[in-house]
């Protein structure tokens, strides 16, 4: 049997959703701690009557520190004489590691610390003291520590996981007021001599003095040997053995250390299962136990007719070295109470007179009295007592303490049941009294629900709530501590909290207003105010909203004042209610917290008035810097202000958002998302939650109901949906949908936001009708992103291209090693650095860079004829150059030697050389021709040929193909001509025009995979662009381009021929215009076509300029859709003198025009020759009026007709940054167009 951790309520999540640039993971690694120690046996509780403070209230320390927990396995034996210990607690117990604190003044239990590692709060049989911890640093203590103390624990038995058995522990650990860790505090129990301590089990404690205790008996067994792991384990056939020795503990100034003292006690009786009483530091009295003799395997109750029959005095001397040991006579009448006694409390309750409850008797038979020993008399009394429940003293294995004068039990077995339950018995009135004992609301749903502050932590407070049929009326709050887990703490309520589902809470300072709500007489139309911590509760008597349940309503964020829409009226008809027959309200109310009124502002009026409806949610959020009230339909009807009851599954499911600005309502509507996002509707779902993050602009919509309810089992099926949803403007909302793994789906549920962007889901239910787990959802940006300061809908950033991160949550990205980098940005792992930064340089141009993986170095690739770790050796040319001097040597020597040969044979010789050379010629073509197959990469069967995009606008150069190429789409170029009819001379060209375009990289120009030939024909592999040209996209008039998006579309064509322009030696693209600019699906804009012309030229053998080698084919053009390369070529290309990078620059001033106009320029002339003699003329199409003056300002001055007078594209792309930081289209305007 293993160790089990009484908070089991911890479930991992972990989900994706896509944002703007990057993503959103929800985890969970982090321990909810129970609301109480559970049903337990063999515990230990400590206290001290000093008192502390928790939360503004004064309790004494009290501690309950280790036992084992009961299992859910049904008990059928009971521990009894026939019961080997052992093996009945590793079937039935399980050890926890939680330090519990008791609150006697909530009547709550506080979880202090966990000890994870089960090292030293997972014992039984042990014994615990505090201690005061003076010496503690003057570092703020936090609430949840020990207060002012310090908590040793020592022997026991603890279960070895080692070898599976209990074994007895021989060290001593401690808890601090610093610290909420155990430690192990090492102390040596195996030194040698004959006062050894060695380890024990089941000794009895009494406490002398804040620094001084005093240990008596026990149990320990011989054959104890200690090993590697600490502990002292048993053999087989251990021989089980009582201590009949006393021993004194003294602490030091230091927490780890202790004075360990053997007191000269002749004639103290060896004994187990005892109790020790003190009354001063002198006086002490021990009792009952047994003598405990045999195998270690065999412990059990069997053989105890040899009892403990006597009541012993120790006296200790003012040294505290030795005690003088006497056995008292037994009275010759009373009850026979302390001779027959084991597991039982004892504890004073006046000077001269101790009482003993609880425990076992005679037969190990569950006593059911009190009896009081008088140490002056020697006498024995029984109490009898008025109980109010008939089993409350009658149970062992429990511990007890005292606070004042009243005795507190908690835990231990009945039979074969362990309790959970806390008995309170008052000496003076002679009661017992059987304590409530509180859960935590983790099984509820439909609660009350508000959000504070304290002791500078996140708090729910939770009122209420249905669960198995039953309503609920407690209390709780929740603190998000941050360190081991949520603490629950239970708050009284008087009987003036109705039980109740369904209702809302709103909360200034420490007033708590419980508003409307489900109970049993049918809806409610209170407003109930509570005092926190003091559970003073009053209705209060005001002009109130009917009645009603399940309402949507939020607290304003700055203001005491509570807004509240719908709810359903329920009505009670012979002390039943029929959940089927729900009336709708519509009305909406506002609460002032501070003067306690209700005002009515339902305006039907005011804008687009939401519809009836309930289970909806709502909250306040920011918008444009101001705080709006945001609604979300639940279930709804389209009949307004309905005054009759409608049957439940005539109503609608509604996702509707709803905005009030304190003026008029808004029915929002989805908006197109910025950057990559799509539009997203919000599904529809009832009783979800909603939640506002720390950013104050998003919330988090979790859940909800899918179907309606179902009238014969009052259920409906849960959902998992996850939103981020967030306010574009007044009028449009944006949303993002979460996909998870392994989802919790609920509805009627809770939702906190806690102090580190996590968010808890509490309650609700589930596929299994109801829910006791919580699930703890970490909000954080995904791997491949960065994250910028608290998450929110704008957090994640995508890693750079360059960079990666595989940690969600961080706060940057990782630089790709040793000069490698990423082809794409959004990389989540150092595999991705697939490439080499200027690959083509470290390869001296004459190979490719390919990067190990495993090492990240880079490596050449040299081509044919080249060498050496970066190809800079030409070999070819050195053999090529030696070879050439040998022949021309060896031909010299030749003719020298044959001069004197006939000139016949002279001319046969020389026709022979001619033949030769002409072959010779032949195999070098050849051999080209297969280099340059080599060079091209992309082999025809690695495409997955789709479908032709160039139907309907087919291309100069070749078709072009949608295809499939490594799992991703790509767009492929099949070039007209063949390789074997190119001009040798240009083999070479060609082949350095295709390692070119393979080298650019930039985020605005069109991706180049690679190139292969099929057949001779050659082809080339680019990235596909989703949305088309510039020019489909400006002529489809059903999309709506505003303003920041055309600025966005002329700033990437800038950066992109920026780039071009930057490189050494500049590239100049030819033919920059609309058709020849790409957009993706994401809307970013890539320069493409700047190799592609030449390309194809080189492959048709036509050299030189590219517009020469277009003239035929726009010459006879009219000025239409479709017409080529002239409408954007510069004044001085079309006068044939030399044009430079300029050239380019007028071509962009034309695309802004078109950008501008959404039209073709000079629609107003109809032949070629007119627009060329226009152009030459100084003569531009008209400047459009736009709200942006400076972009057309800009266009004017790329289409100068003096070349040098043009900006270059890099001031360009400044002057478009520039342009669209300042102009006013970037806020309300370029939303509204989006949307």
């Amino acid at each position: 049997m293993g160790c089990v951790t009484a908070a089991a309520v911890l479930v991992t999540l972990s989900a994706l959703c896509s944002v703007v640039h990057g993503s959103l993971v929800w985890t969970s690694d982090v321990t909810m701690v129970p609301s109480a120690p559970g049903r337990r046996v063999h515990h230990v509780i400590v206290y001290r009557d000093a008192p502390g403070t928790v939360n503004n209230r004064s309790d004494p320390e009290v501690l309950l520190v280790g036992g084992m927990v009961a299992l859910d396995t049904p008990q059928d034996e009971v521990m009894s004489n026939q019961s080997i210990f052992f093996a009945y607690m590793s079937t039935y117990y399980a050890f926890d590691g939680v330090l519990w604190r008791y609150l006697p003044s909530a009547g709550s239990w506080q979880a202090v610390a966990v000890d994870t590692t089960c090292n030293h709060l997972c014992r039984v049989g042990h014994q615990a003291v505090l201690s005061p911890a003076d010496y503690k640093t003057d570092s703020p203590v936090p609430d949840y520590a020990l207060r002012n103390t310090v908590l040793y624990v020592m022997g026991g038995f603890a279960l070895n996981l080692t070898i599976d058995r209990f074994a007895l522990v021989d060290h001593i650990g401690y808890l601090s007021a610093s610290s909420t860790n155990s430690s192990r505090l090492d102390v040596d129990l195996h030194y040698d001599g004959p006062d050894r301590l060695r380890p024990f089990a089941w000794a009895a404690r009494a406490t002398l003095n804040t620094t001084t205790w005093v240990l008596a008996g026990g149990m320990t067994f011989e054959g104890c040997y200690r090993s590697g792991d600490g502990a002292c384990h048993d053999s087989r056939d251990a021989q089980m053995e009582n201590l009949d020795a006393v021993w004194l503990f003294q602490t030091t100034s230091s927490p780890t250390t202790l004075l360990i003292r053997r007191l000269d006690a002749a004639n103290f009786p060896a004994a187990s299962f005892s109790n020790i009483v003190a009354f001063d530091t002198s006086n002490l009295y021990f009792l009952g136990g047994i003598n405990f003799t045999g195998p270690f395997d065999s412990l059990s109750f069997t053989g105890f007719d040899a009892q403990m029959d006597h009541v012993y005095h120790l006296q200790l001397n003012d040294a505290g070295t030795t005690a003088n040991v006497t056995k008292l006579p037994n009275p010759s009448s009373g009850p026979p109470f302390g001779v027959i006694n084991v597991f039982s409390c004892a504890i004073p309750i006046a000077d001269n007179e101790f009482v003993v409850l609880s425990g076992f008797g005679e037969g190990m038979q569950f006593r059911s009295s009190v009896a009081s020993f008088n140490t002056e008399t020697h006498a024995w009394r029984t109490w009898a007592t008025t109980q109010s429940g008939a089993a409350a003293m009658t149970r062992g294995y429990s511990a007890c303490f005292k606070i004042q004068d009243n005795i507190f039990e908690y835990g231990g077995q009945v039979g074969s049941k362990a309790l959970e339950s806390i008995t309170l018995f008052m000496p003076n009135s002679n009661e017992w009294w059987e304590l409530v004992n509180t859960q935590s609301p983790t099984t509820r749903r439909f609660a009350g629900t508000a959000t504070t502050h304290m002791l500078g932590y996140p708090a729910l407070i939770t009122t209420g709530g249905a669960a198995a049929g039953l309503y609920f009326s407690d209390m709780y709050l929740m603190l998000d501590a941050n360190v081991s887990g949520y603490h629950w703490y239970f708050q009284p309520t008087s009987a003036n909290m109705t039980r109740r589902s369904g209702h809302a809470m709103s909360l200034d300072g420490d007033n708590i207003f419980i508003h409307f709500g489900l109970t049993y007489d049918g809806s409610s139309s209170e407003t109930i105010l509570n005092e926190l911590y003091y559970g003073n509760m009053k209705v209060l008597s005001c002009p109130c909203p009917p009645p009603r349940a399940f309402v949507m309503s939020a607290t304003h964020p700055t203001e005491p004042v509570f807004y509240v829409y719908g709810g359903a009226d329920y009505r009670a008809f012979g002390g039943v209610i029929d959940l089927s027959y729900p009336m709708l309200r519509d009305s909406f109310w506002k609460f002032d917290m501070r003067t306690q009124i209700w005002t009515d502002l339902t305006n039907y009026s005011a804008g687009d008035y939401p519809p009836p409806s309930f289970f909806g949610n709502a909250e306040w959020t920011m918008v444009q810097g101001k705080p709006v009230f945001v609604m979300v339909l639940g279930l709804t009807t389209s009949r307004p202000n309905v005054e009759k009851p409608v049957f439940i599954n005539t109503l609608t499911i509604s996702s509707d958002v709803y905005l009030w600005d304190t003026r008029r309502w808004t029915h929002l509507q989805a908006a197109q998302g910025p950057a990559s996002l799509s539009q997203v509707h919000l599904s529809a779902r009832w009783a979800r939650s909603m939640t506002r993050l720390s950013d104050q602009e998003t919330l988090v919509i979790y859940g909800g109901a899918i179907t309606q309810y179902n009238t014969s089992t009052e259920e409906s099926e849960p959902s998992n949906d996850a939103f981020l949803l967030w306010l574009a403007n007044t009028t449009h909302y944006f949303a993002q949908t979460c996909n998870f793994s392994n989802p919790p789906a609920r509805y009627g549920h809770t939702a906190f936001l806690n102090s580190e962007d996590r968010l808890l889901l509490i309650g609700g239910s589930d596929l299994n009708e109801q829910s006791g787990l919580a699930f703890e959802l970490e909000l954080s940006c995904d791997v491949g992103t960065k994250q910028n300061g608290s998450f929110g809908h704008a957090a994640c950033a995508l890693c750079p291209i360059g960079a990666y991160n595989s940690v969600p949550g961080a706060s940057d990205c990782t630089a790709c090693p040793n000069d490698t980098t990423t082809i794409f940005a959004g990389s989540i792992s150092d595999r991705n650095c697939s490439l080499c930064v200027d690959g083509r340089k470290f390869c001296s141009a004459n190979g490719e860079c390919e990067v190990d993986l495993t090492t990240f170095e880079r490596r050449c690739k040299c081509e044919l004829g080249f060498s050496g770790t970066h190809c800079e050796v030409p070999f070819l040319k050195v053999i090529a150059y030696v070879c050439f001097g040998l022949l021309v040597l060896s031909g010299s020597l030749f003719c020298f030697f044959r001069k004197k040969i006939r000139q016949a044979r002279q001319r046969d010789g020389l026709r022979q050389l001619l033949l030769d050379e002409k072959e010779q010629e032949l195999t070098v073509k050849q051999q080209q021709l297969e280099e340059l197959e080599r060079a091209l990469t992309v082999q025809m069967d690695e495409l997955t040929f789709v479908r032709r995009i160039d139907k309907e606008a087919p291309g100069a150069f070749g078709e072009v193909w949608l295809c499939r190429f490594n799992d991703i789409d790509v767009a492929v170029k099949r070039l007209k001509g063949h390789l074997a009819d190119m001009d040798p001379s240009l083999n070479e060209e060609f082949l350095n025009e295709i390692k070119f375009m393979r080298t650019l990289r930039h985020p605005n120009i069109v991706y180049f995979f690679g190139a292969g030939v099929h057949e001779e024909q050659s082809f080339l592999v680019l990235e596909y662009m989703g949305r088309g040209s510039l020019t489909k996209t400006l002529d489809n008039e059903s999309i709506d381009l505003p303003w920041s998006r055309r600025i966005a579309f002329a700033r990437d064509a800038a950066a992109g021929m920026a780039f071009l322009h930057a490189l050494s030696p500049p590239r100049i693209h030819r033919d920059l215009k609309s058709p020849n600019l790409l957009i993706s699906q994401g809307w970013t804009l890539k320069v493409a076509d700047f190799g592609t012309a030449k390309l194809a030229s080189l492959v048709s053998n036509q050299e030189g300029n590219f517009l020469e080698s277009n003239s035929d084919a726009i010459s006879d053009m009219t000025m239409t859709k479709g017409v080529g390369t002239l409408l954007w070529t510069s004044p001085e290309t079309l006068s044939g003198g030399h044009y430079s990078l300029p050239a380019d620059v007028y071509s962009f001033a034309i695309v802004m025009w078109e950008i501008a106009t959404r039209k073709l320029p000079w629609s107003e002339l109809t032949r070629s020759w007119d627009v060329a003699a226009a152009v030459e003329e100084g003569r531009r199409p008209t400047v459009p009026a736009v709200p942006v003056k400076a972009f057309t300002d800009l266009m004017q001055a790329c289409w100068d007709q003096e070349p040098s007078a043009r900006p270059t594209f890099a001031q360009a792309e400044a002057m478009l940054k520039q342009i669209s930081a300042e102009s006013d289209v970037n806020s309300q305007e370029s939303f509204e167009a989006e949307a």
